[in-house]
């Protein structure tokens, strides 16, 4: 417990999935938390279910939009007085192949996922520098490690469409290069690589390239948002303070296969 008491965290698109279990497990680890999300209702549920664990706020705001980043990032500073730690979670996925894909459906990935981090990561850092400090940790993916030829079933899962990897490709590089400014000012820049989790918005229980791809894992089984939480929590917490620069892979040992 405590574990990041007098921190204060944002994590952007954390009404659900593993941004809503790292908002959860941080409340209960003694952060001051905001959440973001384009949606009210969803933003308001979020409260509903979290709220009882520690303080913390709904911003509603659109990750890829800059205004609505550096919005958040001051309304965070403003109500909490500073800010320790940043999450990049928002994000989604999209299957299709290289030559189909729509240059709009591209543009979006790489706008939510690669830029929105990038406009959240420099709103962050004068707040992080006052403060002595901070961990910025972004939502990779072990996607972009491996391409996936189209006729194999787990394809059409987004999560391992071209487009999407690229992405997290990017997001990955954008952390080294990030770290290796920032660590003068003792800001730490690391990704967490998740493998197959189940959430309302991937992994369908029954889908059987969802089984394909866990009996080719050295764990043969799903891995939870809990999962992922649990390494940001150390990513987040002075646990971690000699880290940066690099990634924690939380996928049931799929890579090493």
């Amino acid at each position: 417990m405590n574990r990041l008491k007098d921190k204060v965290a944002i994590i952007t698109g954390a009404t659900s999935g593993l941004g809503l279990a790292c908002a959860e497990l941080f409340l209960k680890e003694g952060a001051s938390l905001v959440i973001t999300g384009r949606n009210a209702e969803r933003g308001q549920k979020a409260l509903d279910r979290i709220g009882s664990y520690g303080p913390v706020s709904f911003i509603q705001a659109n990750a890829g939009v800059k205004e609505d980043a550096e919005r958040a990032v001051q309304e965070t500073a403003d109500l909490y007085g500073g800010i320790d730690v940043l999450v990049n979670n928002a994000g989604w996925a999209a299957g299709g192949l290289v030559e189909e894909l729509a240059i709009d459906v591209w543009n979006s990935l790489i706008q939510d996922h690669l830029t929105g981090s990038w406009m959240h990561l420099q709103a962050v850092i004068p707040h992080m520098k006052k403060r002595g400090g901070g961990s910025i940790i972004s939502m990779s993916s072990i996607a972009y490690w491996r391409a996936v030829h189209p006729d194999t079933p787990v394809y059409k899962l987004g999560g391992v469409a071209p487009a999407y990897g690229v992405a997290k490709a990017g997001l990955e590089a954008m952390t080294r290069k990030a770290a290796g400014e920032l660590g003068q000012y003792k800001i730490r820049c690391n990704t967490i690589q998740p493998g197959m989790i189940r959430t309302e918005l991937s992994a369908p229980t029954h889908d059987p390239s969802t089984a394909l791809y866990f009996s080719r894992q050295p764990l043969q089984y799903s891995g939870t948002p809990e999962d992922v939480a649990y390494a940001a929590l150390y990513l987040a917490s002075d646990e971690s303070k000699f880290v940066t620069g690099t990634f924690l892979r939380v996928d049931g040992g799929f890579l090493i296969t």
